[in-house]
């Protein structure tokens, strides 16, 4: 039987776009041999390619994560340094102070120093003058003593004046009976009454005297008590004196050592938070250097996930296992996007490609007339009425939680407990249809 060229080109073209049919022509088999080998190439390249999106997706989902620790450390970094520098000019200052309180402390321990002397002296002053007032009081006792002897003294002179007056009374009387043979005796009579006046007089006078220095003594004696009486009660008010300033001399020698730790201990702060102020500036310069090359590799991923998603333009799904691979890698690359989006604001993704599960490239493939075979493959039910719309259903409420939180409608606590649940739960049924698919694919081979 001869083909006609017509009839050879439609068969050619045939298995061009569909593929190997079940039967064909033996003078088909070259053709045939080499499509399913470039097919077989094709489907490896689209795995790898998947693979490679998979690694860069979470290779970019690492990085952004890092990139914002990182960026947040070196923020952190900044703020302890400043913190730290606050801190060191606080220890100097402190340091100042430490200084100007010891010598402070030093003042007072002088000033109560110089007291203790100055209310020793005062008690050794006190001691004599109460020594010297006892010994006064004393002799002015004794001296009272005497005096009032010599008051007795005159009143035996007064008694004796007395009785001789009474005497010469009696004489001139005698004297005058006898006439003048009496008046020489008369005479000495009359002598005698006048001098016993006049020692009479003269011992009232010293009785007078005798009086006015007794009733002083008695006085002076009084005063001299009551003095005495003052310096020793004056000696009790010093000892409660004496007690306190030796207090607080002991309160002053404490606070000068205090105060000369305190001084020591601010002076050791402020070289220590100095260094340490100087080593956490160094940390940032380091971290913000770090953090720059680190954006120069996450700069790179970019274009890597750009390349590869554009690898997959040059790789045609004409057979059931290359489409289901193709929209494995949609899958990915989808997957990554939200949670781009969702974590670190990455303005990767649209509200329009927030699609339902049979809209987009795998569940499209899953419902056409080419899916047919596919459909009766082992874990096919559980992929298209499971997994998938799983995986439509939380991507959805991850993109809706992130643009709440983003517009202010959500607080970050609540955003941060649902963000962490939806993206786990996104991951690990995304895994689930890369897995299901992996397995179809396989099983596609094998028939």
């Amino acid at each position: 039987m001869f083909l006609t060229q017509n009839q050879a080109r439609k068969a050619l073209q045939a298995v061009i776009d569909d593929g190997a049919p079940d039967t064909y022509p033996q003078w088909l088999a070259p053709l045939v041999e080499y499509m399913g080998a470039t097919e077989r190439n094709e489907l490896g390249i689209a795995n790898s390619m998947v693979s490679v999106a998979q690694h860069v997706s979470t290779l970019g989902q690492g990085a952004l994560e890092f990139d914002h620790r990182i960026n947040g450390l070196v923020e952190k970094i900044q703020t302890l340094s400043a913190a730290i520098e606050e801190m060191s000019a606080s220890a100097v200052e402190v340091g100042s102070l430490g200084q100007d309180v010891l010598q402070q402390a030093s003042s007072v321990n002088n000033y109560t120093k110089e007291s203790t002397e100055a209310l020793d002296d005062m008690e050794a002053k006190l001691a004599e003058v109460d020594t010297v007032l006892t010994r006064a009081n004393e002799e002015m006792k004794a001296l009272a003593a005497q005096t009032k002897r010599i008051e007795s003294l005159t009143n035996v002179v007064n008694e004796i004046s007395d009785q001789t007056n009474l005497l010469a009374l009696n004489a001139a009387i005698e004297a005058a009976r006898a006439g003048d043979v009496g008046r020489g005796f008369a005479v000495v009579a009359d002598e005698v009454r006048q001098l016993a006046s006049r020692s009479s007089g003269a011992a009232s006078e010293i009785n007078g005297i005798v009086s006015d220095i007794i009733s002083g003594s008695e006085s002076v004696q009084a005063r001299l008590a009551n003095s005495v009486e003052a310096v020793q009660l004056s000696g009790q008010s010093r000892e409660r004196v004496a007690e306190v300033i030796r207090r607080a001399r002991e309160s002053s020698v404490q606070n000068v050592d205090l105060a000369s730790s305190i001084a020591s201990a601010a002076e050791e702060q402020s070289q220590v938070s100095g260094d340490m102020a100087c080593q956490v500036s160094a940390n940032s310069e380091d971290s913000a250097a770090l953090g720059r090359i680190f954006q120069e590799l996450v700069s790179t991923i970019a274009p890597l996930r750009h390349n590869n998603d554009a690898g997959f333009e040059y790789l045609q799904a004409n057979s059931p296992q290359m489409a289901l691979a193709t929209a494995k890698h949609d899958h990915v690359v989808w997957v990554d996007k939200i949670i781009r989006f969702a974590i670190f604001n990455e303005p990767a993704i649209s509200a329009s490609e927030i699609r339902d599960h049979t809209q987009c490239r795998l569940g499209e493939f899953l419902i056409s007339q080419k899916a047919a075979g596919a459909r009766g493959l082992k874990g096919a039910d559980t992929l298209i009425n499971q997994v998938h719309p799983q995986v439509h259903k939380v991507g959805r409420e991850l993109y809706e939680a992130a643009q709440s939180f983003y517009s202010g409608k959500l607080n970050s606590d609540r955003y941060d407990e649902t963000s962490t649940r939806l993206v786990g739960s996104l991951n690990h049924s995304s895994e689930e249809v890369v897995a299901l698919l992996d397995d179809m694919i396989a099983q596609l081979g094998r028939n």
